[in-house]
């Protein structure tokens, strides 16, 4: 299920809630502070990056450059 953000235009109050797709905007976000209706904002999705793509060996590391601070040094320079 996603989570969703949601915003109060009046007192700026950021709200998430985990609701499933078809409910994503109706029942309406209540703000706790005001009372007001919450609006639905855009997210970041997380991506990640260091994944290797379907094709690849299961050994091979990822398409890091050597020394990658994700990587921490494992990898040969």
């Amino acid at each position: 299920m996603p989570i969703y953000i949601y915003a109060c235009p009046q007192c700026d109050v950021l709200i998430e809630e985990r609701r499933p797709m078809d409910l994503a905007d109706f029942p309406p976000v209540e703000c706790p502070v005001c009372h007001g209706l919450c609006e639905r904002q855009m997210a970041m999705v997380h991506i990640n990056r260091g994944a290797l793509p379907p094709e690849a060996p299961a050994d091979a590391p990822p398409d890091h450059p050597p020394g990658c601070p994700c990587c921490g040094g494992r990898r040969a320079s």
